[in-house]
């Protein structure tokens, strides 16, 4: 009798320190895992970055933003600026303010949960020339020297799907009348002279495309 009740407290003892060695296995918090997001809307003095928590560890996020600087590698030890958004959400979006013109930075994200504080890849990218000044760029291969953007554009292009690079917009054979500008003016009448003499861009949607009444293939 006294070996049954030997035998029954030790498989409850057993089944205890097993509940009790799962339960803590699964309640373990870790460093959370971060992504670093590209750096868009480059000016002379602000930019955009973000970060995506992929995995929070199995902990709340307590905080979360981006840290740059001029040298690799910033951090909360080192850093030129930093941004503290609200904790929660995985994926969140931060301004980077007050930087100095033509200048290199490196971005990376953190976030926080009770386990530590973990960072995301780094990105760089070098802010635009105050005032929009077109810079030069020499083509060793060619010998000629072309502008590093478009006529009318904002900024140097980011991506080939960046439209403050794409630049002033002719109408093929227009000349300069304001037309081009991105934030012109529209009209679907179309003109019957090489000069509209207005600034408003002529919407042609049918064939032939053309923004004059009768072409001029001149």
């Amino acid at each position: 009798m006294k070996r049954l009740f030997l035998l029954l407290f030790l498989m409850l003892a057993a089944s205890i320190m097993l509940t009790t060695c799962k339960k803590d296995n699964e309640n373990k918090v870790e460093l959370l895992t971060i992504t670093t997001l590209a750096v868009t809307e480059i000016t002379a003095t602000t930019a955009k970055s973000g970060g995506n928590v992929t995995n929070n560890g199995d902990a709340d996020i307590t905080a979360k933003g981006i840290v740059w600087s001029t040298t690799q590698n910033p951090s909360f030890e080192q850093h030129t600026g930093l941004t503290v958004e609200a904790a929660g959400a995985c994926l969140f979006q931060s301004a980077l303010t007050g930087l100095s013109q033509n200048t290199t930075y490196y971005v990376k994200t953190y976030a926080t949960n009770s386990a530590g504080t973990a960072y995301g890849s780094q990105v760089q990218f070098t802010t635009e020339t105050a005032g929009g000044v077109f810079n030069d760029v020499y083509n060793p291969a060619t010998g000629k020297t072309w502008m590093d953007r478009n006529l009318g554009a904002g900024r140097v292009a980011q991506s080939s799907a960046d439209a403050e690079a794409y630049g002033d917009l002719y109408q093929w054979g227009r000349l300069t009348d304001s037309h081009e500008k991105r934030n012109s003016g529209t009209t679907s009448t179309l003109s019957n002279g090489d000069l509209p003499g207005h600034g408003n861009f002529i919407l042609a949607p049918n064939s032939p495309y053309d923004w004059r009444s009768m072409q001029n293939n001149n």
